[in-house]
């Protein structure tokens, strides 16, 4: 197997909760020496979240992979006091844009050939790439890939600086940061037609059907699974939080009496036993849910959650109908593509991230209705969303709100100029 395959990332807890992403060899278990140097010396003490040090080790694997598929050894270059040229800063940063299935599709039909064939090949690949990631995440992939090799040169240059070479090398870094930067996709300004949209209100209604536990419909057979399953779609659309604060929900974080939970950032959470801990990725607030929906959450806690095996070996509101484990993000994603399955296309698309989106869409739609100020809903919407006050990203949904009002005008005078009395407003 190409050493580069071999490679996975793969994450520990500690006693204390903290979650620490490495990179291991599975043929071996032993995790990959520069990599865990970098992460535990430069990254860690920063106090980066689990999530973002995930990202930076699984971009050090793909830039492995990327140098293997180029015939690169990057350690030798460093050795030799040269770094990339021009021609293999372009493929680096082509590559770096293609996906990881791609990538390694690459690698394993190419591993029996020689060096000089991959080199020919990385060229070709420049013309013969089909699929990429966004140009924002393959950016992000690259700067986290350039940082690590900008610590490796540095510490070369450390234990060799009084060396001959060293300012070759030194002005190859430079020139190789530059060159990064060039070549790195820019993070573009979205368009109103790329602002995020929600579901219709037809597809929402098609979800309430799915889940209501009397559907023959409902694509689950238990009652606890269908009463939990209900109420994570209804959490989701009341409140529009992200599924990692839904699934950080304790169930001392709910007041009954208030009706109200409380939405935590509760980054290494030693009561958290999942290796992948979800996290609130916003603001803590404080959430209000109608009397409807809290009798919703205490009918599950006591008919079903309490029954659950290990439930109460930790505080997690949402668990596994199976070990009672609190509910895993790989889980929850199920419940929707089991519920986009079974909207029988009917749905387009569904995820938990779309129902913060369909929130924003009809939080839109009331504040219109009410006719509150602009600046009073960016309030609302930003403490609602765990947004700073002021967020520009409260201002992209009253941007798309504006172009959809702009549209229904449009529409209403087209309907008065040419007398179509038909036209419903």
């Amino acid at each position: 197997m190409v050493k580069s395959l071999a490679l996975k990332v793969q994450d520990i807890s500690f006693e204390s909760g903290e979650r620490l992403p490495l990179l291991v060899d599975t043929a071996t278990g032993i995790p990959d020496f520069e990599s865990t140097q970098y992460i535990l010396t430069q990254q860690r003490p920063r106090n980066l979240s689990a999530s973002t040090l995930r990202s930076i080790t699984r971009a050090i694997m793909f830039g492995y992979q990327v140098l293997e598929v180029m015939g690169v050894d990057i350690d030798e270059r460093i050795t030799n006091r040269a770094l990339f040229t021009l021609e293999e800063l372009d493929q680096l940063a082509n590559y770096f844009r293609q996906t990881q299935e791609i990538l390694r599709a690459r690698l394993r039909k190419s591993s029996q050939k020689s060096s000089v064939v991959r080199i020919r090949k990385s060229r070709r690949g420049l013309h013969e790439q089909t699929e990429t990631v966004a140009g924002d995440s393959a950016a992000i992939r690259l700067i986290y890939f350039k940082g690590f090799v900008d610590w490796k040169v540095k510490k070369f240059l450390l234990g060799n600086a009084a060396k001959e070479g060293a300012d070759t090398l030194w002005k190859a870094l430079q020139s190789f940061a530059e060159g990064i930067e060039v070549r790195a996709p820019k993070k573009s300004r979205k368009s109103d037609l790329e602002l995020p949209e929600g579901m219709s209100k037809e597809e929402v209604q098609v979800l309430l059907e799915l889940i209501d536990p009397t559907s023959h419909s409902n694509p689950w057979k238990s009652a606890a699974i269908k009463t939990r399953n209900k109420l994570v779609v209804n959490l989701l659309l009341a409140t529009g939080m992200r599924k990692g604060e839904l699934l950080g929900i304790k169930v001392h974080d709910i007041d009954f009496k208030a009706n109200e939970i409380t939405v935590h950032r509760r980054a290494d959470d030693a009561e958290d036993t999942r290796v992948i801990q979800p996290n609130a990725k916003t603001r803590a607030r404080v959430l209000k849910i109608s009397p409807q929906l809290a009798r919703e959450v205490h009918q599950y806690l006591t008919k079903h959650r309490e029954g659950a095996q290990r439930a109460r070996r930790h505080p997690f509101l949402l668990v596994s109908n199976g070990t009672g484990n609190p509910l895993s993000i790989s889980a929850l994603d199920k419940v929707f593509s089991d519920l986009l399955v079974a909207s029988s296309g009917r749905i387009s698309k569904l995820s938990p991230h779309l129902l913060r989106h369909t929130w924003n869409d009809r939080f839109s739609e009331l504040m219109d209705e009410k006719g509150v100020e602009e600046n009073k809903e960016l309030d609302a919407r930003s403490y609602q969303m765990g947004w700073k006050p002021g967020s520009g990203t409260a201002k992209t949904y009253t941007r798309r709100h504006i172009r959809k009002r702009a549209n229904d005008a449009s529409l209403a005078l087209q309907s008065l100029i040419t007398g179509n009395k038909n036209y419903e407003k």
